[in-house]
């Protein structure tokens, strides 16, 4: 059985979850979104899956800094690419 797991986000990390929740669910990530719960404390982690087995106890530390990577890249596309006058989309 799995218990969903309450994510600790910071609040621009929560707006970065929740505006790309299709790139973090295509990536094997399923939330429970909770909009009226307390802020920082507004995601369950509900399901992972990466396509491959890893051990019970690096299953959380590997699912968790998956997630934190890819706000990571989320940020860096939006810092360097949006907020890039030089850069044209």
């Amino acid at each position: 059985m799995f218990r969903p797991l309450e994510l600790q986000l910071t609040p621009v990390n929560e707006s970065i979850l929740l505006d790309n929740l299709d790139i973090f669910c295509r990536n094997g990530f399923q939330f429970l979104v909770d909009l009226n719960g307390k802020e920082t404390s507004q995601f369950l982690l509900l399901f992972f899956w990466s396509g491959q087995f890893i051990k019970c106890s690096d299953s959380v530390t590997f699912v968790l800094c998956k997630l934190t990577f890819i706000i990571i890249i989320i940020i860096v596309i939006l810092v360097v690419v949006v907020d890039n006058p030089l850069v044209v989309c």
